[in-house]
């Protein structure tokens, strides 16, 4: 999988090099910065993935914080096209 996943790059930076190969061969996967709330034992993170013009899909996670560490509680908003 590693071999896969190219660097992350700003918005601007992935638009420069999927231009140069085409609308369909560059996948993009977007996360937002985490919401923290109930004592930042509780956490919301928009998660998209955009694959090519038809399909995509995302949803909000709900992480819950145990013993220091994340869990995903569930999967809120989901939407696919």
């Amino acid at each position: 999988l590693k071999s896969k996943v190219n660097d992350c790059l700003t918005f601007e930076a992935y638009q420069k090099v999927s231009s140069q190969y085409g609308e369909n061969n560059q996948r993009l996967m977007i996360v937002s910065k985490p919401i923290y709330f109930s004592n930042n034992n509780f956490a919301l993170v928009k998660v998209a993935f955009y694959r090519t013009i038809e399909h995509n899909s995302g949803s909000y996670l709900l992480f819950e914080k145990t013993n220091d560490i994340w869990t995903i509680k569930d999967y809120l908003n989901t939407w696919s096209t």
